[in-house]
């Protein structure tokens, strides 16, 4: 009889304790964090854009406005550069861009930023895109599989040095469904910034045939 109160009383002090210590998890914050609040998009199109026809886009290294270091810097520029392709455009080749940036010495490496001023149309581009990095939040992925990204993408034309177009956009990537097969910081970090790039050049018109244009010839592309 003894022997059950002691087993009785021992199971009751281990709730007791394990109730304290959920409680106190809960108060100090460790708890599952709320899905994050985003500031959404801001998106800005030229009235002329179609009439100009930017077919030549030449994407510039990425500049990091978050305050730690990042990982994905190069990722974000590669995507961009492989979905305008895929809108029909004719993005310069990266590397390409580098080595005119660098013999033009007009800066790089995306935190230095670069002088528009002495690279437009240098290139043979009929514009300059670039992505100014704002935010990346991975943290919400581990309790929710999600993660924030935010940049501010902007084309230049590179005739006149006005804006073409401008996107402003910050989003939850969600990969929930993909969360068992992306464990890896390398695997879902990637496929975060495919989406998101993707989101964003959706708000881009696809590229405009000039042969349907009067007075413009045909791209040869």
């Amino acid at each position: 009889m003894n022997r059950l109160r002691s087993l009785s009383s021992r199971v009751g002090w281990a709730r007791w304790c394990a109730g304290v210590v959920l409680g106190g998890l809960i108060l100090t914050g460790c708890q599952i964090p709320e899905v994050p609040q985003v500031a959404g998009s801001e998106i800005e199109l030229d009235s002329g854009y179609t009439d100009r026809c930017p077919l030549e886009i030449a994407v510039l290294p990425v500049q990091n406005l978050v305050l730690e270091e990042v990982d994905i810097l190069g990722e974000l520029r590669r995507q961009a550069y492989l979905q305008l392709i895929d809108k029909r455009y004719s993005a310069l080749n990266l590397a390409y861009v580098d080595e005119e940036i660098s013999l033009l010495d007009a800066g790089g490496g995306g935190d230095r930023g670069i002088d528009f001023a002495r690279i437009r149309g240098q290139m043979g581009e009929d514009a300059i895109l670039r992505i100014s990095l704002e935010k990346f939040d991975t943290g919400p992925y581990h309790a929710r599989g999600r993660i924030v990204i935010g940049a501010d993408w902007l084309m230049i034309d590179s005739k006149t040095g006005e804006q073409l177009w401008r996107a402003r956009v910050e989003e939850i990537v969600d990969l929930r469904d993909e969360r068992e097969l992306l464990k890896m910081k390398r695997e879902y970090e990637p496929r975060a910034v495919e989406l998101y790039v993707r989101s964003v050049l959706s708000r881009l018109p696809d590229k405009v045939d000039r042969a349907g244009i009067e007075g413009l010839p045909s791209s040869p592309r």
